[in-house]
C-alpha cells in the first residue's frame, strides 16, 4: 500500500529546497553580473555607439 502522507512530506520538503536553491543561484548570478559590469572597461565601440 502507498503511504501518501510520506509522499506528501517528501514532495513538500523537496519543493522548498528546490525553491531555495534556485533563489540562491539567482542571487549569485545577479551579484556576479554586477561585478563583471563594474570590472569590465568599455571598449571604444561602446563609447561611440548610440542607444536606441
Amino acid at each position: 500500500m502507498t503511504d501518501w502522507n510520506l509522499i506528501a512530506n517528501i514532495a513538500g520538503s523537496t519543493w522548498g529546497i528546490t525553491v531555495l536553491v534556485c533563489a540562491i543561484a539567482w542571487l549569485v548570478a545577479w551579484v556576479v553580473g554586477l561585478v563583471i559590469q563594474k570590472t569590465v572597461k568599455p571598449t571604444t565601440e561602446d563609447k561611440n555607439s548610440t542607444k536606441g
